[in-house]
């Protein structure tokens, strides 16, 4: 075991309600400080309207951060988050295990790090295996890409479908990790019947009216114009009983609620923005929606899943582990509207069919994505290391 038990974990982002990523990465923080470990984040200031103005080093639940100078975009950005990473590194001198979460410029800071101050590259893949095929496309990208796996002494992939990507790039099996993202189902968890109409009425959501609920960014890879194309093709009498919430920021939002409204189905369409109580707003739903293009593990479904609600899920990345088509939840193909549409009908029109998947989709994350069992495998992983 590093004689240290100390990890930098890298990445691009981090600040509280930034992303599906960050949050994973800081509850596996906060437990891992819990556990003994000297962690700290290395991540960037940049110029996001969301993050302006944070601080440069502050405790963030409990982690020290330290965010590095990377303003601007691109490769810019990059090598100026790689080159001040890489001197903040170096003066403090001592092996580390570097973990990226993520691909690109954290990844060559930990690779870099590594190889000059010794310690332990680990490099976690965030994001679906259609995304890597697609941006890696051209020979020079796919072979820094692969050259990054390589060099790493360990890569996290989050679902099986990545997993086998990675393995036809010639990574080897032994340095390929399945951990998928852990979910605390202690605190998302169902609520009762009358606890459901309490939120509802605190988040002023009508209490009689069937929820389906989308979570996250509001960006094209996510498909969430998708889902308000499948929201107008339902049954009329469907929509006037229902409501779709979704709950996230992103830059296309304006697009999206005029998409709704010249749709006609603006009147059941709410957008939120985003929202810091989301578990508030997975308790008070009936039906949680992912409709991504391309998607790693997200963990918005398995919160909602662990909350006992029944999903509708593109049939791709970490989906295709946790549901079980017609048990624990539904799959469509990814970008066909009218499957998306006909698995939101039936769960719409079926009180039992919710009750029942829903209960079995919790038990699926119990069973595969329990945060106790995550952070585990992820210690157990670095004292496998060793001191490099």
């Amino acid at each position: 075991m590093m004689s240290q038990r100390s990890v930098w974990m890298l990445t691009g982002d981090f600040h509280l309600g930034t992303g599906g990523g960050e949050r994973q990465a800081q509850n596996l923080s906060r437990e891992l400080i819990k556990n003994g470990w000297l962690v700290n984040v290395l991540t960037r200031r940049h110029g996001f309207k969301h993050l302006r103005g944070v601080a440069e080093d502050e405790i963030v639940d409990t982690i020290p951060v330290h965010r590095l100078y990377a303003r601007g975009g691109g490769r810019v950005a990059a090598l100026l988050y790689v080159a001040g990473g890489l001197w903040f590194l170096m003066r403090r001198r001592r092996r580390r295990i570097y973990h990226a979460h993520g691909e690109g410029a954290q990844a060559w800071l930990a690779i870099i790090a590594r190889y000059l101050l010794g310690g332990r590259a680990i490099i976690k893949l965030r994001s679906g295996a259609q995304a890597y095929a697609t941006a890696h496309l051209g020979g020079v990208r796919r072979r820094l890409f692969v050259a990054q796996l390589r060099l790493a002494d360990q890569v996290i992939v989050v679902n099986r479908e990545v997993e086998g990507y990675v393995l036809t790039l010639g990574i080897l099996q032994k340095s390929v990790e399945l951990l998928p993202n852990g979910v605390d189902t202690q605190a998302f968890g169902p609520v009762s019947p009358s606890e459901k109409t309490a939120l509802r009425q605190r988040l002023h959501l009508p209490a009689d009216t069937r929820i389906a609920l989308y979570v996250g960014r509001l960006d094209k890879v996510k498909g969430v114009d998708l889902l308000v194309s499948a929201w107008a093709t339902l049954p009329e009498d469907l929509r006037r009983r229902g409501l779709l919430v979704i709950v996230g920021p992103g830059a296309e939002q304006r697009a999206l609620e005029e998409q709704a409204a010249v749709g006609g189905v603006g009147d059941s369409v709410l957008f939120t923005g985003l929202q810091s109580n989301v578990i508030d707003y997975y308790r008070a739903a009936d039906i949680f929606v992912l409709p991504s293009r391309s998607e790693g593990l997200s963990n918005a479904l398995a919160e909602a899943m662990a909350c006992a609600l029944p999903a509708v899920a593109s049939a791709l990345g970490g989906a295709l582990d946790l549901i079980r088509e017609g048990e624990s939840g539904h799959l469509f193909e990814p970008e066909n509207v009218a499957q998306l549409s006909e698995k939101l009908a039936q769960l719409l029109n079926s009180d039992a069919k919710r009750l029942q998947m829903g209960q079995r989709g919790r038990e699926a994350v119990i069973a595969y994505h329990d945060f106790s069992g995550t952070l585990e495998k992820l210690e157990t992983m670095y004292c496998s290391l060793g001191e490099g």
